[in-house]
């Protein structure tokens, strides 16, 4: 997949806010949970990641970030991810993103 394709992917079908992160001189979306959110849910391929606190999507990757474990992140880049889907809750099935089409998995 590409930058793009997820970003527009999880602009029009999810509900997390979107933030911007300034770095040198670039400006990079940064995708949040909503507060009222207990969990948060993030399937990536066959990963699922609990509990992140932002999406943040660089030039070349994209970065799971945490922040109740002294700031440590995932760096993932774009070409290794096959599918994507974030939920606020757990669920047997999921509606994601697989190569570039939404399909339930």
């Amino acid at each position: 997949m590409n930058r793009s394709t997820i970003y527009e992917y999880l602009r029009k079908d999810t509900d997390l806010m979107m933030r911007f992160h300034k770095v040198g001189k670039g400006n990079y979306p940064v995708l949040i949970p909503p507060y009222d959110w207990d969990n948060v849910f993030l399937l990536i391929n066959s990963t699922r990641i609990t509990n992140f606190e932002a999406l943040i999507l660089y030039s070349k990757e994209l970065v799971v970030r945490f922040s109740q474990f002294d700031d440590w992140q995932i760096n993932i880049p774009y070409k290794d991810i096959e599918y994507i889907n974030v939920k606020k809750d757990l669920h047997i099935g999921y509606m994601g993103l697989y190569d570039n089409e939404k399909v339930y998995r």
